[in-house]
C-alpha cells in the first residue's frame, strides 16, 4: 500500500514566515525583513485542544470507522483553519486510496467468477475495512496528533497499521514542523535511533537507515518519540514501534523560528575622466536557500555591472569620436527601496543615467522573494495568471488620465516590469518615458488584486455571443511511467462555458456554471467539486501564465469525455 505523506503536505502548505508590516527606508544600514515565528517552548503550555468528530460510513467497497480530530484554540486562527482542512483532506485521501484498492480487488474477483479466491466470508467479494484513530499530545506549546490507520482487505488474514503525525507549534505566528526540521542534526538523530534499535531485542538491527521525510513523531515528558510503521523495523506482532530519545541529547533546530532576510546598504563610488558612479546597492542576507541567496546576489551584481558597462561604453564612444565634453561627465546613480507585504520582500532598484547636458533616464527593476524558511523568487506571472486582464486594467488607467500618460494602445507588458504588492494591491513601476513624459518620472500604477483575480467570462466573446473557439493549449509530461497530457484549465473551462475566477493569494482557480462550483489549487493533485474531493492523475501546475490540469480532468470532474486532435483542438469522445 502506498504511504500517504501527511506531514509533507502540511509543511509544504503551512510553513510560512510572518513579516513586519513596515520597514525602514533605504537609507538605513540594516533593514530586517522578518518577524520570528513561535519557538518550541516546553515551559509555555498551549491552551489549544483536539476534539473528536465521528468519521464512519460504508459503501460497496469500504467500511470506515473512527474519529476525525479537530484542532481548536490555536492562537493563529488562519493556521488552525488550514490544519483542520488538511487533516480532513488526509483522511479523505486515505479513504479514497483504500476504496480504490478495494474496487480493483472486487473487480478482479468478479472477473475470476468460480475461480475467485476464497476467504473467511461467504462471498468472495466485499468491502475493505479502514479504521482511523489518533492520539493527541500537548507538550509545552507543541500539539502533536499521531494518526494510526488500520487497513484490512476483505479476504486478508491480517491488516496493516500505518502512522502519520502532525506537529503544531502554537503561537501568534504558528507553524507546522516535520521531524527533520525540528531536530537540526539529522545524522546525530539517526545515530541515536540506531543505538536504541540495537539495544532493543525485538527490533531489527539492520533495517533502519534514516528517518523518513514524513516520519511520525511527538514530544512527551522531555523526550522525543519517533514512531515507525508496522513491519518497518520490527516483526508484525510488535505493531508500530516507538523509539524514545531524551531531548537533552538532541540539538533542537532554530531554523524554523524565523526567516532571517535582512537588507543592508553597500555604497558604490567610482570616478574617472568621463564617468562618475554613485549610490547604494542592496545586500540581502539570511535567505534560507543557499542557491537562491547566490542567485539574488548575482542578479544584483548583474544589474549594476550592466549599467556600469553601458555608461563606460558611451564614454569610450565619446573619446573615439573626439567629442569635446567641456569638463562635463556622464553620471550613473544607483538607488533602491525595500517593500514588504505579508510574506513577500521586494527590492526595487532604480538605475538613473545622466548625459553631458544633464538630461537623463531612469530604469526600474525588482527582485521579489518569499520571506519563508524555504524561499522562492516570485515573478509577476506567479501572481497574475490572466495577462490579458492585466493589460486591460492598465489600459483603463492610461485612458482615464490623458494628461499624465501617453495615449497609446497596449498589447502586452514587459516580462521584467518592476512590481511589488502593497496590502491588497499590485503595484507596477514603469521606466521613465515608457508610458508617460519625462516629468512624470517612473510612473507607479496600483491595481486591486481583487480585480485581477477575476478573469473574463470565457463562455462569451466581447459581443456577448457564444465563443466557439475550440483551440486548447497543452503539453505532455511524464508521471511515473506514463505520459500525461496537461491542458489549460482556462481553455477547457472556456470550451464548456464555465466562468473562471483566479485567486493569486491562494493560487486557486474556481470554475462556476449554474449551481456547480469546482476549485483547484496549483500544487495539489485534487479538485474540489461541490465539497467533494476528486483525485487527479497529475498535480495541477502553473506554466506560461496559465494553470494546467491533466486532460482526464474533463472526464473525472466535468463529466465530459474529450480528445485532443492533431490541430490542437478539443473533440468530444463518442
Amino acid at each position: 500500500m502506498k504511504k500517504t505523506a501527511l506531514i509533507l503536505t502540511l509543511s509544504g502548505t503551512l510553513l510560512l514566515g510572518g513579516i513586519q508590516p513596515s520597514l525602514a527606508n533605504s537609507t538605513s544600514t540594516v533593514q530586517p525583513a522578518a518577524i520570528e515565528l513561535t519557538n518550541f517552548d516546553l515551559q509555555e503550555l498551549s491552551k489549544a485542544s483536539v476534539q473528536p468528530t465521528d468519521y464512519s460510513f460504508e459503501n460497496e467497497y469500504v467500511t470506515v470507522t473512527g474519529n476525525l480530530p479537530e484542532v481548536k484554540g490555536l492562537k493563529d486562527e488562519q493556521l488552525q483553519k488550514e490544519v483542520n482542512e488538511q487533516i480532513k483532506l488526509f483522511v479523505e485521501q486515505k479513504t479514497a486510496e483504500v476504496e480504490k484498492e478495494s474496487k480493483v480487488f472486487n473487480d478482479e474477483q468478479k472477473a475470476l467468477g468460480d475461480d475467485a479466491i476464497s476467504g473467511p466470508h461467504e462471498s468472495p467479494t466485499g468491502p475493505y475495512y479502514l479504521n482511523i484513530s489518533y492520539e493527541a499530545k500537548i507538550s509545552g506549546n507543541m500539539i502533536s496528533i499521531v494518526f494510526n490507520t488500520y487497513t484490512m482487505g476483505y479476504i486478508a488474514a491480517n491488516g496493516i497499521n500505518e502512522t502519520d503525525s502532525i506537529n503544531i507549534i502554537d503561537g501568534e505566528e504558528g507553524h507546522v514542523l516535520e521531524l527533520d526540521q525540528f531536530v537540526s542534526d539529522k545524522e546525530k538523530l539517526n545515530e541515536l535511533i540506531q543505538k536504541e534499535i540495537e539495544a532493543t531485542e525485538y527490533l531489527f538491527n539492520d533495517e533502519f537507515e534514516s528517518i523518513r521525510a514524513d516520519q511520525a513523531y511527538y514530544v512527551e515528558h522531555n523526550q522525543l518519540n519517533v514512531v515507525f510503521n508496522e513491519y518497518e523495523i520490527a516483526a508484525g506482532y510488535v505493531g508500530t514501534p516507538t523509539v524514545t530519545i531524551p531531548l537533552e541529547q538532541l540539538e533542537i533546530a532554530d531554523d524554523f523560528k524565523k526567516s532571517n532576510i535582512t537588507v543592508e546598504s553597500k555604497k558604490i563610488s567610482f570616478e574617472d575622466d568621463l564617468v562618475v558612479i554613485s549610490g547604494e546597492l542592496p545586500v540581502l542576507k539570511g535567505i534560507a536557500d543557499e542557491e537562491l541567496q547566490k542567485s539574488v546576489e548575482e542578479q544584483i551584481e548583474e544589474i549594476y555591472q550592466t549599467a556600469k558597462d553601458e555608461i563606460e561604453k558611451e564614454a569610450n564612444e565619446l573619446i573615439e569620436n573626439k567629442i569635446d565634453t567641456r569638463g562635463s561627465k556622464l553620471a550613473l546613480e544607483m538607488t533602491y527601496d525595500v517593500k514588504v507585504n505579508q510574506d513577500m520582500v521586494s527590492i526595487i532598484m532604480t538605475t538613473s543615467k545622466y548625459t553631458l547636458a544633464g538630461s537623463g533616464i531612469s530604469l526600474v527593476q525588482s527582485i521579489n522573494i518569499l520571506n519563508d524558511v524555504q524561499g522562492k523568487q516570485i515573478q509577476l506571472d506567479d501572481i497574475v495568471k490572466d495577462q490579458d486582464q492585466l493589460v486591460k486594467l492598465i489600459q483603463e488607467e492610461i485612458d482615464q488620465d490623458p494628461e499624465k500618460y501617453f495615449q497609446q494602445e497596449l498589447t502586452s507588458i514587459r516580462e521584467d516590469i518592476a512590481f511589488y504588492t502593497e496590502g491588497d494591491q499590485l503595484v507596477l513601476i514603469f521606466n521613465e518615458y515608457e508610458i508617460a513624459a519625462g516629468y512624470v518620472g517612473t510612473p507607479v500604477m496600483k491595481l486591486a488584486l481583487s480585480e485581477l483575480s477575476v478573469e473574463s467570462d470565457h463562455g462569451e466573446d466581447e459581443e456577448g455571443k457564444p465563443n466557439e473557439d475550440n483551440k486548447i493549449s497543452y503539453y505532455t509530461k511524464t508521471v511515473g511511467e506514463d505520459e500525461v497530457e496537461m491542458v489549460s484549465l482556462r481553455d477547457l473551462g472556456k470550451h464548456f462555458d464555465f466562468k473562471i475566477k483566479w485567486d493569486p493569494k491562494t493560487k486557486s482557480v474556481v470554475l462556476t456554471k449554474d449551481a456547480l462550483e469546482i476549485s483547484v489549487r496549483v500544487g495539489d493533485n485534487k479538485a474540489i467539486v461541490a465539497d467533494e474531493s476528486v483525485e487527479l492523475d497529475a498535480v495541477v501546475e502553473s506554466y506560461k501564465n496559465k494553470v494546467y490540469v491533466p486532460v482526464s480532468f474533463a472526464e473525472k470532474v466535468l463529466g465530459e469525455n474529450v480528445l485532443l486532435d492533431e490541430k490542437n483542438e478539443i473533440s468530444i469522445k463518442k
